[in-house]
């Protein structure tokens, strides 16, 4: 179809909404000037179902229409209109809702607004673009997912863009403490072959876990993951200094239960009156060591309790006053037993892979210390707060992947994982607010 109906299309619908700026005759005297060769549209960027465009301004008040020709259907469609201020200067827009592999045509017409001057317009039309197809969800990011420049309360992550993928590909990042599974989300869009995000507001001395998957409108690339990487904190170098040290005989632990432990000290007789301190943890199986808190307990017997920890696990505490005077003390080696009546937590963190717009895949890992065959337990909450449960008994190594399936598009939903045994549940693996394609 000639270029010459789309004009005319465009003239027709600028017409309809603006009859009392410009009229009939005004466009029918213009009719060579709208036969010139276009004006130069610059595209910025081009998906599956969206254009970014980028235009000059041609008058100091300025309304432009927008409009998009379809030229595979031979179908015109306004899409807005604007008044901007300021000669030369340029504007951006982005068009939605197109249709993926189309060839279209998308024209500005810039009409001089102020009515101190004569009425006029300049024409700008783009070359044939086709947007392209519609994709499958994307491939994996490729290794290595990296953190570096840690400081004591951030860090840049990097890795690389997956094969095949669009200019922009889109990530989701998250980031959680380790063993609290209170995931922060952000959402990034990158063209870099090697895209790198600083995360900020991180805690001194913690432990947390990173994962970064691409996704599009289709579904999410499996997740890569690191997994306990502790941030710097002021008393480092002291701290390593201690790992090895014998026990201190003035810090006791005076009660174990459960996933918790009570821990006892003597005051130094050189600290400072109100003396603080800080409270660290050394798990001796993986020998990770973070800081867990700073207690403020300024009596001769300062007491700390620590909870949410691993049974199973062989762990040290580590108390050091803050002042430059006193000796930090470390306890005995201890393994936190597991409760005869309950089984171990399922290990997390707990992965969200693979969203479509009906399911969503899991991973954790097997519980520690656990049988061959485990029983799960995996509630799913819907937007209205209402759980649902599945039991899965699963024989697998590790790693161990569920599949929930039956939800529905573009809704909000939350998954818990509990070990099972005997109607008794373990403490549960908790996911960040996930959300289903909405097609």
């Amino acid at each position: 179809m000639s270029l010459i109906f789309y004009i005319y299309a465009a003239c027709l619908i600028v017409q309809s909404i603006c009859t009392d700026e410009f009229d009939d005759d005004f466009f029918m005297r213009n009719i060579q000037k709208l036969g010139r060769a276009p004006g130069g549209i610059k595209v910025l960027d081009v998906t599956d179902r969206t254009i970014n465009l980028q235009w000059k301004n041609y008058y100091n008040s300025t309304m432009y229409y927008i409009f998009v020709h379809n030229l595979r259907n031979g179908i015109s469609k306004f899409v807005t209109k604007c008044k901007v201020q300021g000669f030369n200067n340029t504007t951006e827009f982005r068009i939605t809702e197109l249709s993926p592999g189309m060839t279209y045509k998308f024209e500005i017409l810039n009409l001089q607004f102020d009515p101190f001057l004569e009425k006029s317009f300049v024409r700008q039309i783009s070359d044939e673009i086709t947007t392209k197809m519609l994709l499958a969800r994307p491939s994996n990011v490729k290794e290595p997912f990296l953190a570096y420049d840690v400081t004591y309360s951030q860090l840049t992550l990097q890795w690389r863009k997956p094969e095949n993928a669009d200019d922009f590909v889109k990530y989701n990042i998250m980031w959680s403490e380790t063993d609290l599974w209170t995931w922060n989300t952000i959402d990034f869009q990158s063209s870099s072959d090697y895209p790198q995000y600083k995360i900020t507001g991180l805690k001194a001395g913690r432990r947390y876990n990173f994962q970064i998957q691409a996704y599009n409108e289709n579904g999410s690339s499996n997740s890569h993951v690191i997994e306990e990487l502790m941030t710097k904190h002021p008393q480092d170098i002291v701290i390593d200094g201690l790992l090895r040290e014998p026990p201190s005989e003035e810090l006791k632990i005076i009660d174990v239960k459960d996933t918790s432990v009570k821990l006892e000290w003597t005051k130094p007789k050189n600290s400072l009156i109100n003396v603080d301190y800080a409270l660290f943890i050394l798990n001796t199986n993986t020998m990770k060591r973070w800081y867990h808190a700073t207690v403020n307990d300024h009596s001769d017997k300062p007491v700390a309790k620590v909870n949410e920890l691993t049974p199973g696990e062989k762990y040290k505490f580590i108390i050091k006053p803050l002042d430059v005077s006193s000796k930090a003390l470390v306890s005995r080696e201890m393994i936190l037993e597991n409760p005869l009546y309950k089984p171990n937590q399922p290990k997390g963190p707990l992965y969200i892979k693979n969203v479509t717009n009906t399911t969503v895949v899991l991973q954790w890992r097997k519980p520690d210390n656990s049988p061959n065959i485990v029983v799960y337990t995996i509630f799913t909450v819907n937007p209205n707060d209402i759980w649902t449960n599945t039991e899965i008994h699963n024989a697998s190594s590790d790693q161990v992947r569920y599949e929930v399936t039956k939800l529905k598009p573009g809704n909000v939903y939350k998954f818990y994982i509990f070990a099972t045994k005997d109607n008794i549940n373990s403490q549960g693996l908790k996911s960040v607010k996930v959300r289903t394609i909405n097609p």
